[in-house]
């Protein structure tokens, strides 16, 4: 049942969709002249519209998805759980929201790893002993820094050992400096993106949606203009239904 519920589902996408891409990519056959090297790209265009057309490729793994889920593991059928997110526009806005400044958020982790890479150094050459054999070389000493910091209480300071009774100045300056710059600064950087841009895009959703309801698609008045400009109740409506219906 499963399998023919999401047949019907990626069949019903695929004939709103397809026939639209297909078009694309074939306007002006004509002009081709029968010759075989253009219609050849013509259908590479066809595959590629297809292919890069969000709703198309997802709903193709989906049909996919379920086809396994049947025949495979029932673990394939998790995928399907990923339709709450293109049901609802808000969780879309939180993917983008991590998805569009992504060239920011790579080179702040690039800058992260540099940060993790010189600490790392840092305790290979001066207090190996305190990560109690697991900073036998630089590699394995990065990879500790990189993994043990975000989950000890209080960043790589919290995991290492140490004496108690004693303060060591070298430690105190790493534990503190490591958790000032990686813990609370790059951290928050990294979160101030995210919501900077999660702001913009509901800002721009806002004025996207103001717009569709206020003003008039082809002359560009908006609600207040065309309501004084009539007697009409509604002038607004009555404009965008009758005057200027965009259909």
């Amino acid at each position: 049942m499963m399998i023919g519920f999401s047949f019907i589902i990626v069949s019903y996408f695929l004939l709103k969709t397809a026939p639209f891409l297909i078009q694309k990519a074939w306007v002006g056959v004509s002009k081709d002249k029968l010759n075989i090297f253009a219609y050849l790209f013509r259908l590479l265009k066809t595959i590629k519209n297809l292919f890069t057309d969000f709703y198309v490729l997802y709903y193709t793994i989906y049909g996919f998805a379920a086809f396994m889920g049947i025949f495979i593991s029932n673990f394939f059928f998790a995928f399907h759980l990923f339709e709450a997110v293109v049901r609802y526009p808000l969780l879309q806005t939180i993917l983008r929201s991590v998805y569009d400044p992504g060239k920011s958020l790579i080179l702040t982790y690039m800058f992260l790893q540099l940060f993790n890479y010189f600490f790392a150094l840092f305790a290979y050459y001066f207090f190996p002993e305190d990560y109690e054999g697991l900073c036998s070389s630089v590699w394995k000493c990065y990879l500790t820094v990189f993994d043990k910091a975000f989950k000890a209480d209080g960043g790589i300071g919290g995991f290492l050992g140490g004496s108690e009774t004693e303060i060591d100045i070298l430690r105190f300056a790493y534990d503190n400096i490591y958790n000032i710059f990686i813990m609370i600064m790059i951290l928050n950087i990294v979160m101030g993106i995210i919501l900077d841009t999660f702001e913009n895009l509901r800002e721009s959703e806002k004025k996207f949606s103001y717009d569709i309801n206020n003003i008039c698609f082809v002359c560009g008045f908006d609600r207040e203009t065309l309501d004084k400009a009539t007697d009409a109740r509604n002038g607004f409506l009555t404009h965008i239904k009758s005057d200027h219906y965009m259909w």
